[in-house]
């Protein structure tokens, strides 16, 4: 499973909440992102280097759930996510793909296409200029302040603040509704990510 295609499920773009002038931040009111927003300061500060390891639980409200690990480093990428059917490992390396198979003890290996380089997917300038629009999103019992960007394919992205991280970003397509809820955001990926576990065994085929 490719970078990309994973974080379509995701859908993680952008939003902008900051604005000092209370009366600017009103439920409907239309803004369009810089560099001073707190949406742009928080990619900035965690993504743009392409460097940090994420880790988030997403869910749906069809029922389906999974807990996530994502670490980026430079071209290098790993991905850990867990369901109730198991945990699958991946990761890309020197322009080759692994995929660790713990219960076999072993892994395979390809070629990664140069053409579906896996990059960084968070970066401040993808929604810099954007418009998005204040809204208020109620997850348990809290109230969110959020900014909903509008794809031109009518999919919405509601990015959600808990003070000045970003808690919460929640994809809205026709009657479907996911649900990413950041756990951790930091620029430490412990170097065995990258590596084959001791003893596991190449699958050739």
């Amino acid at each position: 499973m490719g970078k990309k295609t994973f974080l379509a499920v995701i859908a993680l773009t952008i939003f902008l909440c900051g604005c000092n002038n209370a009366g600017l931040n009103k439920t409907g009111t239309k803004k369009v992102a810089d560099e001073e927003t707190r949406a742009a300061k928080f990619f900035n500060t965690y993504f743009d280097d392409g460097k940090y390891l994420l880790k988030f639980r997403n869910w749906s409200d069809s029922g389906e759930d999974m807990s996530c690990v994502m670490g980026v480093d430079g071209d290098n990428y790993y991905l850990e996510y867990e369901t109730t059917e198991g945990k699958q490992v991946l990761f890309v390396k020197d322009n080759k793909s692994y995929g660790i198979l713990d219960e076999l003890k072993s892994y395979v290996v390809e070629d990664v296409d140069e053409n579906a380089k896996m990059q960084e997917d968070f970066h401040s300038k993808d929604i810099i200029g954007k418009t998005y629009e204040v809204c208020e999103e109620k997850i348990g019992d809290i109230t969110y302040q959020c900014e909903k960007f509008t794809e031109q394919d009518g999919e919405e992205n509601h990015y959600c603040f808990e003070e000045d991280k970003l808690k919460y970003i929640i994809t809205k397509m026709d009657d479907a509704k996911v649900y990413l809820e950041i756990i951790s955001v930091s620029d430490e990926i412990p170097k065995e990510y990258f590596e084959i576990p001791e003893g596991y065994e190449k699958i050739e085929y």
